[in-house]
């Protein structure tokens, strides 16, 4: 980028451009840098959604779909695990949807008085 940059400014002092116009330039070569960075490296995304229920009399479900797969996984989650969830109130497909737009770390715990317990986490 340096011998660019180099050749902008080279382009301002022989009038080739102006300061504005090399000004353009430049925020674009920037810009332009700070996108193949954020591409090269990108942030890691999560990887699991874990969803872990615990009933009353102690029965507990643990289970850990890759967030690649999870809406195709939902079809395989137990019926009591889902029945729980829906007692609870819990809309798997609109934590699914949080999750899709970045949402991370524990996004539902649901705890009631008989002991039953749901904890939902994107890790």
């Amino acid at each position: 980028m340096d011998k660019e940059r180099k050749q902008v400014l080279e382009m301002v002092r022989d009038g080739k451009l102006t300061v504005d116009e090399a000004q353009k330039i430049l925020d674009a070569m920037i810009e332009g840098d700070e996108r193949i960075r954020s591409v090269a490296s990108p942030k890691r995304s999560p990887r699991f959604l874990r969803i872990r229920v615990k009933d009353e009399d102690g029965s507990k479900v643990n289970l850990n779909i890759p967030i690649s797969l999870a809406k195709v996984m939902m079809r395989f989650v137990p019926s009591e695990v889902m029945g729980t969830l829906s007692d609870q109130n819990v809309d798997l497909d609109a934590i699914l949807e949080a999750v899709r737009e970045g949402a991370e770390g524990q996004l539902i715990h649901v705890k009631e008085e008989d002991g039953d317990e749901v904890e939902i986490s994107v890790e």
